[in-house]
């Protein structure tokens, strides 16, 4: 949950078979049994775009609901995406209300699908942003988790087609065979995008040193010469982000429970209290930064502390700042209990003598 690099993440974008994403969950969280076949309609060949990415799927063949979503995010296949959306919905629009309906609820406010399979259309659009929002919600499901992470899966053979489909990942991130210069062993999942509308887009999930990553690029350009592509933008500025991020960055320990934050005066009291937080909080630091380049902002409860006090009470809530970025925030609570001096539990003894004519001389004693 912490953004550490982003140029432009609000521009709205085409989001080519990026929209292939949200039409996975969506399929997965609408079906009981992944293994449930699928038949294919003669409506769903009619309305393949032409030209387009597909595993030819025949009039009337049967394949299982899990075939189709390893077709559709491994190799952004669109004839999977209409069979899909046609199973589940009846038709094409009635799956396109769910998809939008389901990234209005992860909070997203800059993207609308236009159609299943995300090919170019002017009233279809999303932002780098909400693509986050998006991946960070489809991979806490586990179904999702490993089709976004799979190198390559087999179509088995059906009533239609005699011979295994064999569909590798287009990820050269994860899968080495085609474009190994990409590969990074970090990198845990992805999804491409290239459209001549959308440009070159890729996301994808790495982990390394403990630091989980969530990285998004979208409309780079792709240049090639003589048909063959010299310059895959999507990629190189992925391998930028990468570095960037996992060079220069760490996992740091903010605060723990020991911690002792500050101490605040308390109204009426007998002493003040110390605060601290009573859970562990890790964020994400530049690699050179120290506990002494961190600033810790104090927002006392109720505008102030009143005794008594109980240890354990929660008197305060902390920001922790480095440079213009909050890092976390915490509640605090106070570490000893604090009496008040209405009833402090003091009682005091002297062996004075007191003299009612010489009150002064009493006090100055005493």
């Amino acid at each position: 949950n912490t953004m550490i690099y982003s140029f432009n993440p609000d521009m709205k974008l085409a989001p080519g078979s990026l929209a292939k994403i949200v039409a996975g969950l969506v399929a997965i969280e609408q079906t009981d049994d992944l293994d449930e076949y699928v038949t294919v309609s003669s409506r769903n060949i009619s309305r393949l775009p032409a030209g387009s990415l597909h595993i030819d799927l025949k009039e009337q063949e049967k394949v299982t609901m899990r075939d189709l979503l390893y077709a559709l995010v491994l190799h952004n296949a669109n004839d999977a995406a209409i069979a899909i959306a046609e199973h589940i919905s009846g038709n094409m629009m009635g799956f396109l209300v769910l998809m939008n309906d389901r990234v209005k609820q992860i909070g997203c406010t800059g993207t609308e699908f236009a159609n299943v399979h995300g090919l170019d259309n002017v009233v279809q659009y999303t932002t780098a942003r909400d693509m986050v929002r998006i991946i960070m919600e489809a991979t806490k499901n586990e179904t999702f988790r490993e089709v976004f992470g799979c190198h390559s899966y087999r179509v088995p053979v059906t009533n239609k087609v005699d011979e295994e489909r064999v569909i590798a990942s287009d990820n050269h991130l994860i899968y080495d065979r085609i474009l190994p210069q990409f590969n990074r062993s970090e990198v845990t999942g992805g999804k491409t995008s290239s459209t001549g509308g959308s440009g070159s887009s890729l996301v994808c999930t790495a982990e390394d040193n403990d630091m989980q990553l969530i990285c998004v690029v979208m409309g780079t350009e792709r240049k090639s010469n003589d048909g063959q592509v010299t310059y895959y933008g999507n990629f190189e500025e992925m391998f930028d982000l990468l570095d960037f991020a996992f060079d220069g960055f760490r996992i740091c320990r903010v605060l723990y429970p020991d911690m002792t934050l500050n101490q605040f005066p308390v109204i009426g009291g007998e002493c003040d209290v110390v605060a601290h937080p009573d859970v562990s909080i890790n964020s994400v630091l530049p690699v050179n930064a120290t506990l002494d380049n961190l600033i810790f902002r104090y927002t006392v409860a109720d505008g102030g502390l009143h005794a008594p006090i109980a240890r354990g009470q929660k008197i305060a809530t902390v920001s922790v700042w480095y440079r213009t970025s909050c890092v976390t925030e915490s509640e605090l609570f106070a570490m000893n209990p604090v009496r008040s001096t209405i009833n402090s539990g003091v009682v005091i003894h002297s062996v004075a003598t007191r003299d009612d004519s010489n009150v002064s001389g009493f006090l100055r004693f005493l």
